[in-house]
Formats: structure tokens, sequence, C-alpha cells
């Protein structure tokens, strides 16, 4: 697990190779937790390496739509359109269209004092594109959408958020990770939440480790919002996700001026 507690809840969970582990010392009759000794080069990686967010957003009522005949090429089009423009305003972030879906990628890293790494993450940013994101929807196509956040290692570790081949018809969204199998576990969880009436439909699912890593603002009782459950990728067991409506989000966020 790799944390940041100074100035936000932020954790990541990693996988520590057998190759890189050294040996564990702890002292239960004195009440001393575990300490894992791992290989320098390895940990050093962990600071230096890119992680990813990724925000995954769905369309609703699509099928509908379709099947009377309502989304035609034009409209396609025009959201095609709307999307690259609002690419353009976030260069920084990867965009990938896929059927009803779009895929937003950002990558950051944690920090590291010795090589002038900076602490690059700002997940409220990802909150904060969703308005713009139903704006597109609702006025193209006239849907709503709904979104889901994680974050995390990505075993891509690059610095660019893609990958495009040198003849153009490859796209590679450089992501086999964790979050990124999260958002398909998670997008399965709600619908089944959905459909069994465990919960209502929301504009946003997050993560518990994305969640928990937003600066809300003093007052706000984040621990106290609605929650579900979903099956963890990594350890098959159970993970959390919270969910609600984007405004609410963003008026309980601290989100800085860039």
């Amino acid at each position: 697990m790799v944390s940041d507690t100074h100035d936000r809840f932020h954790e990541v969970k990693v996988i520590l190779p057998i190759s890189e582990f050294l040996t564990c010392v702890g002292s239960y009759h004195y009440d001393e937790k575990p300490h894992i000794f791992v290989k320098d080069a390895w940990l050093s990686q962990l600071y230096l390496r890119s992680y990813s967010a990724f925000v995954m957003i769905d369309a609703v009522g699509v099928k509908k739509e379709l099947r009377a005949g309502k989304l035609s090429r034009s409209r396609l089009i025009m959201l095609r359109d709307e999307i690259d423009a609002l690419a353009n305003r976030h260069p920084a972030l990867a965009f990938v269209s896929l059927a009803d879906s779009l895929v937003v990628k950002g990558n950051w890293s944690v920090g590291h004092i010795g090589s002038g790494a900076k602490y690059t993450y700002e997940p409220e940013l990802f909150i904060g594109l969703i308005p713009e994101v139903q704006s597109i929807y609702a006025q193209v196509l006239g849907l709503h959408i709904y979104a889901i956040f994680t974050q995390g290692v990505n075993e891509y570790c690059e610095d660019a958020p893609t990958h495009v081949s040198n003849g153009g018809n490859h796209l590679c969204l450089n992501s086999l990770s964790l979050p990124f199998a999260q958002l398909l576990s998670i997008d399965e969880a709600a619908r089944s939440a959905i459909r069994d009436g465990s919960h209502s439909a929301h504009e946003l699912y997050l993560d518990e480790d994305f969640y928990h890593s937003l600066r809300f603002k003093y007052g706000f009782d984040k621990n106290a919002q609605p929650r579900a459950h979903y099956r963890d990728p990594m350890t098959g067991g159970s993970g959390h996700y919270f969910y609600g409506d984007c405004q609410r989000f963003l008026k309980n966020l601290t989100i800085e001026e860039r």
C-alpha cells in the first residue's frame, strides 16, 4: 500500500512480487506491527513510475434510441466532434470512445524528493469534467450519463496515457491494471443493484480509494454517504463504491483554481 496522508487520504494498492521481497519482521508480544523489507530499486520505482486515474462514462437509454432510429449518422458525428473539442480543452487527459462508452484516462505521479518528481494527483478535476460531458450528451443525443471513477497502479507505467502506432491504425490505452478492471466490476455491481432495488440509479459511482482521496470541504461527513459492495478484481473479495449525484459532490469538494 502506497499512501499520502499529509493533505488528502490517498492510498494505492500495489502488488509486491515475491522476487522483490526480502523479509518481514514484527513482534506480536510487544505490539510491534510487521515491517516488510523489500529491494531498494523496486521501492524507488514506486515513487518514480506513473500511476493512472480512470473515468468510464456511459450513456443511458442508447438501446431504446437505436430501436427508435434516433441515433442518426449526423448526430453521432456531432457527438464525436464535441468530444474532440472537449479533449482539446483537457490536453493532459486521454479520451477514448467505444460504442456508447467514453473512457477518460489521466496519469499522475506520487512524487520523490530525491529525483525532483512532483506529486501530481488531482482527482477533483475528474469530477469537474462530468458537467461538460453531461452537457454534450444532453444537447447532442438528449441522453443522460453516469460515470465510474477509479485510480491506482497501471502496469503500463509510461508517461503517455495512450499509444498510437506509426500507421495510425492501432490505438492502445496503455491500461493493464486493477483500476481499469475495477471500472467493469463497479459497473456490473451497480447495474445489478439497480435491477434488484438495492439502490436507485445515480450519476456517479466512485471506488472507495478514489472517493477517500478527494478533498472534501470541512463539515462534510464523507463516511456517512451511501455505499455498496462490489467484487474486488484483485482479491476476489468485497470492495466498496460510493454513489451519488454530480452536483452534490461538486458542492462539497475543494477544487483548486488552475
